[in-house]
């Protein structure tokens, strides 16, 4: 498969577009995938980002991702009445070094308003100088981005 100049990359972004977590793939490790990680927060939809943490270089581990992108699959493949309200559950733990975390935990959670076909997710990001956490409310649409993205790096790489 020809590559393009452009580096495969993926997101996931809230329903209401006021969160975002994104990464660019920068170099391939074999059995990781070296990105730039961003996880930026709106305060409103066309404004400039209130907080941007980026983490440069993010080793992320090939099994992690596909692992997601499986998990994902398989609730997106659901006939509509499967998608309800927070019956999506998994935790994927992204990176691949024990100096690095990206977890995603979706499931439901006590601290945000979950709509009928919403889910709720927590990013949580950490390296050896900061730990971000921030709670998003998601739904199929966006999480069959953030599968088609990672699937994109995963087969491109």
């Amino acid at each position: 498969m020809a590559r393009s100049d452009i580096s495969p990359e993926w997101c996931l972004s809230s329903t209401n577009g006021h969160a975002r977590l994104s990464g660019a793939l920068e170099s391939n490790l074999g059995e990781s995938l070296v990105h730039d990680v961003r996880l930026e927060y709106y305060l409103a939809v066309d404004e400039p980002a209130a907080t941007i943490v980026s983490v440069p270089q993010l080793t992320l581990s090939r099994k992690g991702m596909g692992e997601l992108v499986s998990a994902l699959g398989a609730w997106l493949a659901l006939p509509l009445d499967g998608l309800r309200n927070g019956s999506f559950h998994h935790e994927a733990e992204l990176a691949d070094s024990p100096a690095e975390s990206l977890i995603l935990k979706f499931g439901p959670r006590d601290d945000l308003i979950i709509g009928a076909g919403q889910v709720g997710c927590l990013i949580e990001l950490r390296n050896s100088s900061l730990r971000s956490c921030l709670p998003v409310v998601t739904d199929p649409t966006c999480l069959r981005i953030l599968a088609d993205g990672l699937d994109r790096v995963l087969s491109d790489s």
